[in-house]
């Protein structure tokens, strides 16, 4: 039964995924961060809970890739100077 009530979910959340970012013009970030809260309410989890994992997700996420991304757009701005 979970696994039925995951994927209805998971359906819904990328539903809303779609009609925010394309009906409603919402940036694709902003989009996210709605479709994983709604995904995260209809799974049975709390809006406290929710935002926590998420806040959670992204500082790992930053944390793996952070250094890449300021690396890589300070050698972009190196490349524009001397136009490379």
């Amino acid at each position: 039964m979970a696994g039925i009530q995951i994927a209805i979910s998971l359906s819904i959340a990328l539903g809303a995924l779609i009609a925010t970012s394309r009906y409603l013009k919402l940036n694709p970030f902003f989009s996210l961060l709605i479709a994983a809260l709604i995904f995260g309410t209809l799974v049975g989890k709390s809006v406290l809970e929710t935002v926590t994992t998420m806040q959670a997700g992204f500082g790992l996420l930053l944390q793996q890739i952070g250094f890449l991304v300021a690396i890589g757009s300070c050698l972009g701005i190196v490349m524009e100077r001397t136009g490379a």
